[in-house]
């Protein structure tokens, strides 16, 4: 969606050289589908099954995460991308807005700059093929943290946590 910086990843790569956007999934509103992919410098994959969009990810240089800072929903979001970005050993691209970006940012797990700051993103854009060398580097150290802490079986076991005490809550009331 337009409302998932589209533009602004248009406007960013748009003086680039040899820069390309993967993307897949839905194209949920008229611009996504009549500009962004439509647009010559994006290779629109379609509507594809979670492992091939994760092969996807794991052949880009980063994975695109923004969301516009609109609502709470989309301030609280906690996208599935910086997961998969983490899963597949990728830096995730993050608006500032969105409260997750201050733990990507801590982490080390991506860059984070402003929803509106086309000028920042087309800079780390721009810096991500130069940063190539050291992407073994960062995959190593994002699968790692991705497996100990990230993966379905840790969060099955945090979640039913969660619902024991949540449980015993509601009996002691």
């Amino acid at each position: 969606m337009k409302e998932r910086g589209l533009r602004q990843l248009l406007e960013a790569i748009e003086p680039l050289q040899d820069v390309r956007v993967v993307s897949a999934g839905w194209p949920y509103d008229e611009f996504s589908s009549r500009v962004f992919v439509q647009h010559p410098r994006v290779d629109f994959e379609g509507i594809v099954t979670a492992r091939r969009a994760l092969e996807l990810a794991a052949n880009c240089d980063a994975v695109f995460s923004y969301y516009e800072p609109c609502n709470d929903y989309m301030i609280n979001a906690s996208p599935n991308k910086v997961y998969d970005a983490m899963a597949v050993g990728r830096p995730v691209l993050i608006n500032r807005e969105v409260r997750l970006a201050a733990w990507v940012e801590k982490a080390g797990v991506g860059y984070v700059c402003n929803y509106e700051d086309v000028a920042c993103l087309r800079s780390i854009v721009a810096s991500l093929m130069e940063r190539r060398s050291s992407l073994p580097e960062f995959a190593a150290r994002s699968r790692v943290l991705f497996l100990e802490r990230y993966q379905w079986g840790q969060m099955e076991e945090r979640l039913a946590g969660l619902y024991r005490d949540m449980g015993r809550a509601d009996s002691s009331t």
